[in-house]
């Protein structure tokens, strides 16, 4: 051997795996245990209750057995929970024709601070336009 042969060494160590290929069945697995909705769900609300429902609540919990289960319903605001009242038998029949007869017996409405965050820029938040007073301050 040769006095200034290379010495061996352990080869490199690939990449770890990307998180995407492991979050999503963690993320599965700890809905399940806390009795938090189908990820999937979470994931169609906008087409199962529509844009507009969509954008005042979020899905919760899901209490109860396979049939005649109550789903908890975050709001975003006080306001939006009582819009939700007046459409919550059209709610109730859109999620059970999603997830199957008879699965949602009763949906709970809850107001709460992190509840869904508007998907669209609300009109409501977007900046005052001046209002041109000056033509009646005699200006031009």
């Amino acid at each position: 051997m040769s006095r200034w042969q290379m010495p061996k060494t352990k080869p490199a160590r690939s990449a770890p795996p990307h998180m995407r290929r492991y979050s999503s069945a963690i993320l599965a697995d700890l809905a399940k245990r806390t009795n938090y909705v189908d990820p999937r769900l979470a994931a169609d609300w906008s087409k199962i209750v529509g844009p507009k429902s969509a954008t005042l609540c979020r899905p919760g919990r899901l209490l109860g057995g396979r049939r005649n289960a109550v789903l908890e319903l975050h709001a975003i605001n006080s306001a939006a929970a009582a819009r939700l009242q007046f459409d919550e038998e059209r709610l109730r029949q859109a999620i059970n024709a999603y997830l199957g007869p008879d699965t949602v017996a009763r949906l709970t409405i809850r107001h709460s601070q992190s509840g869904a965050a508007p998907t669209e820029p609300s009109k409501a938040n977007a900046s005052p336009k001046p209002l041109g007073l000056s033509r009646f301050r005699g200006g031009s």
